[in-house]
């Protein structure tokens, strides 16, 4: 770029005079001038390499303490025992040693186990919860356990229900249980089973799901250690996906549900779990759902993600990325997007809107929100039409702050070529009247010099806009120059360009109609402005 920059420049000033003759002495000077610039310049970058390492040095991520990384693997080790104790039965010999029930040891026989444990007087802490204190505690309540008559299936799970890190509902009850008696004591053992067990009873009911030919996914969520049901990229099938519709039924709070990259889920499975997701915690508490990628997601899903879509008014962030949604069902999204009370994250890319009134209508109810503030529309296709409207409403929308449109230009234009708009111009036209975008994304538009030009003179009075994207755009020598000068002036807000992969395109003649080509530098000249084009406007 900087030698077809030289060149140009360099080709203009001769054509206009600007070059004298010079002696031999100055071209010394100038060679001396230039090789100390560049020993300067040399030197300014090793001292600005290691201020950047300095910086990144001070901003690594803290590492994890040996405290939590026991606590991990305690967790862990919590999950696998529960799942491996589903069936057995205990015997009655006390283990001291922590190895395995009768004796015998093990490598990790002296190792110890953590987890989380009710004490009387501080509530749920995390502490060692074996070997010898945990056994012989484990002994006595399975004792009393089977004097209460409980199921070998079941026996135990009140023990292990110590473990629960939500434990909240015990504390109050358990507390006027206890009244100074005995905590050990059978009618104190069966007030824990029956306020202590709910927490984790959730975990048994995933395990049951999976069955004894499905191995089960530890996620945190379903250990009981996070609200945020996190599965992306895990490559799910339908039959583990619904094994853990139980675990939500007995959760107080859901954060999140991320299913990206899961392109193994069918339409049928995805639309069942939705719809299962209609209860009154989800409702309140749902921040984040992600769908992106469920490549095999269809009509179903789409229907069943708007439905919860309008009962969850909390939710701040919707990703539907790589969903087809079918023309029928796109106004119908759209109205429930905009009509959303706290929506801010929207992602539609790569969704299927075509060119049509129904891609209209939908633009317009999407940017009537007023709480979406990130938007992403990539990878559809929008004709000129589609466009002007999109930068209609995005100059009326007062939250909008980050609007990402890669790849969306689709030109359906059957007039000569010399007649053609790019469709994107009509859009980058209207920037002129909007005051709220701070950051654009443009890539993949084949936007040309022609509009580089409808962009600079659209972002010359625009002090909000922060960061500018259009790469792999045929923007050439003319179309970088109008982006140059919009970053050095100082009354504009642009600070960032990112231009990766740019390409130069040749300017020629259109057809039979000769293009007046606007020089910044040299503006003089004959045009035949048509002002129906928005280059000439």
């Amino acid at each position: 770029l900087r030698r077809c920059l030289m060149a140009s420049i360099t080709t203009e000033s001769k054509e206009r005079g600007l070059f004298s003759k010079r002696t031999i002495e100055e071209v010394r000077q100038w060679a001396l001038t230039i090789r100390k610039l560049k020993r300067d310049v040399a030197c300014l970058t090793v001292s600005t390499s290691i201020t950047v390492l300095q910086w990144k040095a001070a901003h690594l991520a803290e590492r994890e303490l040996p405290a939590s990384v026991a606590e991990r693997v305690g967790k862990a080790e919590e999950f696998w025992s529960t799942y491996a104790d589903r069936h057995r039965v205990v015997s009655g010999v006390v283990n001291t040693r922590g190895g395995p029930p009768g004796g015998g040891g093990s490598a990790c026989a002296g190792r110890p186990k953590y987890g989380m444990a009710w004490d009387i007087h501080k509530g749920p802490v995390w502490r060692m919860v074996s070997p010898a204190p945990g056994s012989l505690l484990k002994k006595e309540i399975l004792h009393h356990e089977a004097e209460a008559g409980i199921s070998d299936a079941q026996r135990g799970m009140g023990y292990k229900s110590r473990s629960a890190p939500s434990l909240q509902k015990a504390k109050t009850a358990a507390g006027k249980a206890w009244g100074g008696s005995d905590p050990h004591s059978p009618a104190m053992i069966k007030n824990m089973q029956r306020e202590i067990l709910p927490p984790i009873e959730h975990r048994h009911k995933y395990l049951n799901q999976c069955g004894s030919d499905q191995v089960p996914i530890p996620l945190p969520f379903v250990t009981g250690h996070s609200k945020c049901f996190d599965a992306s990229g895990r490559s799910l099938v339908d039959r583990e996906l619904l094994a853990f519709t139980g675990v939500f039924e007995d959760k107080e709070e859901v954060h999140e549900i991320n299913l990206f990259d899961n392109a193994l889920l069918t339409d049928k499975a995805l639309s069942r779990f939705l719809q299962q997701m209609h209860m009154e915690h989800i409702h309140d508490n749902l921040r984040r759902l992600n769908l992106g990628r469920c490549l095999k997601a269809g009509t179903g899903t789409v229907n069943a993600a708007s439905v919860l879509l309008v009962a969850c008014t909390n939710l701040r962030e919707l990703s539907l990325s790589q969903v087809p949604i079918a023309g029928r069902l796109q106004l119908g999204l759209a109205r429930a997007i905009g009509e959303h009370p706290a929506l801010q994250v929207v992602n539609l890319a790569e969704t299927g809107f075509m060119p049509s009134e129904t891609t209209m209508q939908s633009i317009t109810h999407i940017l009537s929100s007023r709480t979406i503030n990130n938007l992403d529309m990539s990878w559809n296709v929008f004709d000129k039409e589609a466009f002007k409207l999109l930068g209609d409403c995005v100059t009326r929308s007062p939250s909008l702050k980050t609007l990402r449109v890669a790849s969306c230009s689709g030109n359906m234009d059957i007039r000569p070529a010399q007649d053609v708009i790019p469709p994107l111009s009509l859009f980058l036209e209207q920037l002129a009247y909007d005051r709220s975008l701070t950051s654009l994304d443009i890539s993949l538009n084949r936007c040309d010099f022609r509009t580089a030009l409808i962009l600079e003179d659209s972002l010359d009075t625009h002090d909000k806009l922060k960061v500018l994207t259009m790469s792999e755009n045929p923007l050439g020598v003319l179309g970088v120059r109008s982006i140059l000068r919009l970053l050095c002036r100082d009354h504009t807000g642009l600070t960032t360009f990112n231009m990766e992969a740019c390409y130069g395109a040749r300017v020629t003649n259109i057809g039979t109609r000769e293009i007046a080509i606007f020089s910044y530098t040299n503006p003089g000249g004959m045009y035949r402005l048509e002002l129906w084009r928005p280059y000439d406007r």
